[in-house]
């Protein structure tokens, strides 16, 4: 088999799961495992959110423009006020693959959890605790809380992101393709700078 085929079968499947994610509101494990189930494939990530971009360009693009606005001016909003903590904008809602329940992910990396939690408390913003991980000397705290109707998960982490920005494609803005975006990146996103 060439690999021209095998990128395409992989490509034709990772559409498959696009739409079940983007068009039927499938979430993604289950979308995966039944295409998976279906055809024996299991196409990459990065495939898979390529072709939800591009579903959501041919079959949604303005709802889909505006629910990546309006997530990602609560992202802005919880960033603003986090500021001192240098909070930057990661996954879903910062690739543009968001649907209506993806929550938006908000990154800080620090050694100092706790007053993380403390300036939480002190702007009177509550939240739930999610997960809590500690492997050696690396910890891991995520936190729930709203902004604006919008679930924001906050992870804080004393570990570096060691993960790659990647290249853009076609149905993406070059700064959705970086791993993380802080505050100048989101309001340059936005058209606010």
């Amino acid at each position: 088999m060439s690999y021209d085929y095998l990128h395409d079968a992989h490509r034709q499947v990772a559409a498959q799961v696009a739409s079940l994610i983007a068009g039927h509101h499938m979430k993604w494990v289950k979308a995966i495992a039944e295409v998976k189930a279906e055809t024996g494939i299991r196409p990459d990530d990065a495939l898979i959110a390529s072709e939800i971009r591009r579903w959501f360009a041919c079959f949604d693009h303005d709802a889909h423009q505006a629910t990546l606005r309006r997530k990602r001016e609560s992202a802005l909003t919880v960033m603003q006020a986090l500021r001192e903590w240098h909070p930057t904008l990661i996954g879903h809602v910062l690739s543009g693959v968001a649907a209506e329940d993806t929550a938006v992910e908000i990154l800080i990396q620090t050694e100092d959890e706790k007053g993380v939690e403390l300036t939480l408390l002190s702007l009177g913003i509550s939240y739930d605790t999610l997960d809590i991980e500690a492997h050696g000397r690396q910890n891991r705290i995520s936190l729930l809380t709203e902004c604006q109707g919008e679930n924001i998960i906050l992870t804080i982490t004393n570990a570096s992101n060691s993960v790659k920005s990647a290249l853009p494609d076609e149905w993406q803005h070059p700064l959705e393709a970086r791993s993380k975006l802080d505050e100048k990146g989101l309001l340059t996103l936005l058209g606010k700078d």
